[in-house]
């Protein structure tokens, strides 16, 4: 079903089809970050994915014009140059046996003949540029620190968010923490870096299989807690088993788990915010889902009085797409209200805002549309790029879950908010095979806003994955520096590994300016679950 014009209202909808996820590493996602990231994708294997079924008897016939109706009725129409010849069967087929308008197209069109018009367009190969893989030796230079887990996990460890935070309080003033989710064994895990850094991580709590977390004092007792944002399953399959958790701070630094939602599609985030301007904090749920599954909505807190509890929310679905990866609260518009912008994935590939009445109801408004249903969305920051007083979206396109094909559009790309209702003017920063995550801070300390990006691709098709990202110079790791006001400049700092499913900036060590944070996963050819990258410009001061 089309998704229906920006200015709707959005109220309670039935729920729509899920995603995809994946192969034999499988990542968030994208998530990404997700994004993360979490980008939370589905098996691309040719055996799971199906090639036209049944196909029908319909002798509508197969033109230029047929084609491009039918498949631009859920989403923008799918050039056939937007993917190689051999991708074609498998995607029209998938298509075709889903929910809604996808499964009613067997009875207009014959499928093969679609099949065939498609790969009769269609490039035999992408055309791929190479990248630059040559380690920059500008300054600042980094220096490299490996955070472990004595755990023994049933599964190797996917870190599918990382952040810097200062978690367990008390008058702690530039104490971080390094706070990590491992998706695949259920893992929350915090490491110490100031006073006293130490290389072991410790297990915070064990909830499901968790996509991200947000630090947030949930009850107001003057403790930080965690939201988790549970997917239920690694794999990418459609069920209920998707939960929100409350990680409740205790006096004795002990944390205990409360789930306030459960029976939910694969939540992929969650974030607190007072939506109605009631004075308590409403949870925004992005429940990603796959095919069949998924959804936004917002939980509205109802018992002020007492302990946040599953009774004391009533749940509120605002926008019926599977697909949401990231969702941010923040008054976009600065009319009082508090909006949130999400990124949904999927073929639908956009990044909305959902501008809040303070009331609970929101009317979405399409920020950017990607110009194709593959585009492979992996993650958001919400943050004034440019430094005009805006708020801006920085975005990665790089996921590779769902077709295992790496693809010459694969970015991180700055959204430039230009103040009217339009949509958000997209600048390319950089082009980067496989990028999942990308957040902004200045890494120089030149007083501009500079971008970190890092890369994860697993097996790919037809290919050798190890000698396909050498032969392309794909970066792992990259800082896209901005030289001039709105002028970027890559500089690769690591290269080929492409293992890195998120990141995180902040100021680690305490002294002055700005680390990385990487979150690996060691299934592949990590051997950390994170990395954190010293920045050395406060040691030349």
């Amino acid at each position: 079903m089309p998704s229906g014009p920006d200015t709707t209202t959005c109220t309670q909808k039935p729920r729509r089809r899920g995603r995809s996820v994946w192969l034999g590493v499988i990542l968030v996602g994208g998530v990404a970050g997700l994004t993360v990231a979490l980008r939370l994708n589905g098996p691309s294997d040719t055996a799971s994915r199906p090639g036209p079924r049944n196909p029908s008897t319909a002798r509508t016939p197969v033109t230029d014009t047929t084609v491009k109706t039918l498949c631009s009725q859920c989403h923008t129409y799918p050039d056939p140059s937007i993917l190689p010849r051999s991708e074609w069967r498998t995607r029209i087929g998938q298509m075709a046996t889903l929910k809604g308008y996808g499964s009613k197209i067997r009875g207009i069109v014959n499928t093969e003949e679609v099949v065939r018009w498609y790969e009769a367009r269609a490039p035999e190969t992408l055309t791929r540029p190479a990248l630059d893989d040559q380690v920059t030796t500008r300054p600042p230079a980094f220096r490299v620190k490996h955070m472990e887990t004595v755990e023994k996990t049933a599964d190797p460890i996917v870190i599918s968010n990382v952040q810097v935070v200062d978690l367990l309080g008390d008058n702690r003033e530039g104490r971080n923490e390094i706070l990590t989710t491992d998706m695949a064994n259920g893992l929350i895990l915090l490491g110490h870096t100031t006073p006293a850094w130490t290389n072991e991580m410790d297990v915070l709590a064990r909830v499901g299989h968790p996509a991200r977390c947000h630090v947030v004092d949930l009850d107001g007792d003057g403790l930080r807690d965690l939201l988790v944002a549970d997917l239920g399953s690694f794999g990418a399959i459609d069920h209920n088993l998707g939960k929100v958790t409350w990680l409740r701070q205790e006096p004795d630094r002990k944390f205990s788990a409360v789930d306030l939602a459960t029976d939910l599609p694969r939540v992929s985030d969650v974030r607190p915010a007072d939506f109605d301007g009631d004075g308590d904090l409403d949870l925004v749920v992005g429940a990603f889902g796959w095919r069949t599954t998924g959804k936004l909505l917002v939980l509205e807190r109802t018992n002020r009085s007492g302990l946040p509890s599953p009774q004391g929310y009533i749940p509120h679905q605002i926008d019926q797409r599977h697909g949401t990866v990231h969702v941010a609260p923040l008054d976009l518009n600065n009319d009082g209200h508090l909006d949130f912008v999400s990124l949904i994935a999927q073929e639908h590939e956009s990044v909305v805002a959902f501008l809040g009445s303070g009331s609970l109801s929101f009317k979405a408004r399409t920020l950017f549309q990607a110009p194709h249903p593959c585009w492979g969305s992996s993650g958001i920051q919400l943050i004034d790029l440019d430094g005009d007083g805006d708020t801006d979206v920085l975005m990665t396109n790089g996921d590779t879950m769902d077709d295992a094909v790496l693809k010459p559009d694969h970015g991180i790309r700055w959204l430039e908010n230009t103040g009217d209702s339009s949509p958000f003017v997209p600048h390319q920063l950089a082009r980067l095979y496989g990028v999942h995550r990308a957040e902004a801070a200045d890494i120089d300390n030149d007083g501009d806003l500079d971008v970190i990006a890092c890369g994860f691709v697993g097996e790919l098709k037809g290919t050798s994955r190890s000698v396909l990202l050498a032969r392309l110079k794909v970066p792992s790791l990259m800082w896209i520096e901005q030289t001039a006001a709105g002028s970027f400049t890559p500089h690769t700092l690591e290269s080929h590994l492409c293992n890195h499913p998120t990141l995180s900036l902040g100021d680690v060590d305490n002294d002055g300016d700005i680390d990385i944070a990487v979150g690996n996963n060691t299934s592949s050819a990590s051997t950390s679950p994170v990395d954190i990258w010293i920045n050395s410009t406060s040691d030349s001061k």
